[in-house]
């Protein structure tokens, strides 16, 4: 009787493992409990999100910053500390490092809300308006430089950088380049005077080879051991100041 009844429980075991029905339910069962248990993906995202900007932070202070910024944001720096910056109502458009920088007033807006080849939707006007690496991605750059002139008030200054000898880099797209002398054509034609403009530039052989060399990236400050002294004939980074 005891042997009739073991295998007799057995054999229904193996029934049941049998019947797709029942071990399709078991399957599902089992899922639902993973992802029941599993953390929600939401949250998974949020921290891998914030895992990515502290690897970079540390990645950034290990390596420097990008090898073609070094001098553009020394240079650049030198141009505005120059001005009354305590004075100045200041618009950058698509970024933020001049944020923290001292002036009277600060507002920062971002592509695609803000397209400054659109008609201009802003009310105010400014003292200073800066554009760095932005230029070279604009579809109409000459629409948006004028546009750029009329958000100034008189006497007001447009800072500008664009790169050069660097490979194309699609933010959205990327359409143009311009050494110094073609900056200043340019802006004369958005309505500055050239006497009103400023320019300058650096890059030299080693820089452009290094800068062209990343397929993924741009190269790093530490991890550049050739020249830094400046090749006007080998811009890696052109950048101008114009004055209304």
């Amino acid at each position: 009787m005891v042997l009739h009844a073991f295998i007799g429980r057995v054999h229904g075991r193996q029934e049941v493992a049998k019947s797709p029905r029942i071990r399709l339910a078991s399957n599902s069962q089992e899922h639902a409990g993973r992802r029941t248990n599993a953390p929600g993906s939401e949250g998974t995202a949020q921290v891998n999100k914030q895992l990515g900007k502290r690897l970079k932070r540390i990645s950034k202070r290990i390596l420097g910053p990008n090898l073609d910024r070094v001098v553009l944001e020394k240079e650049t720096r030198l141009l505005i500390e120059k001005l009354d910056v305590t004075s100045l109502s200041v618009l950058e458009i698509s970024g933020q490092r001049w944020r923290k920088f001292g002036f009277r007033s600060y507002r920062s807006v971002e592509y695609p809300e803000f397209d400054i080849t659109a008609d201009l939707v802003l009310s105010e006007t400014f003292d200073l308006v800066i554009a760095e690496q932005v230029f070279e991605h604009v579809a109409y750059p000459y629409r948006a430089g004028k546009n750029v002139y009329q958000l100034l008030n008189a006497g007001g200054y447009f800072l500008i950088s664009t790169p050069f000898l660097q490979k194309v880099h699609n933010f959205p797209i990327d359409c143009c380049r311009w050494t110094e002398t073609g900056m200043k054509y340019f802006l004369s034609e958005c309505g500055f005077e050239p006497q009103q403009i400023e320019t300058g530039s650096w890059g030299n052989r080693h820089a452009a080879r290094a800068n062209l060399r990343f397929r993924e990236s741009f190269p790093r400050r530490n991890l550049f051991f050739g020249s830094w002294k400046n090749d006007p004939t080998f811009p890696v980074q052109v950048w101008a100041l114009a004055r209304k």
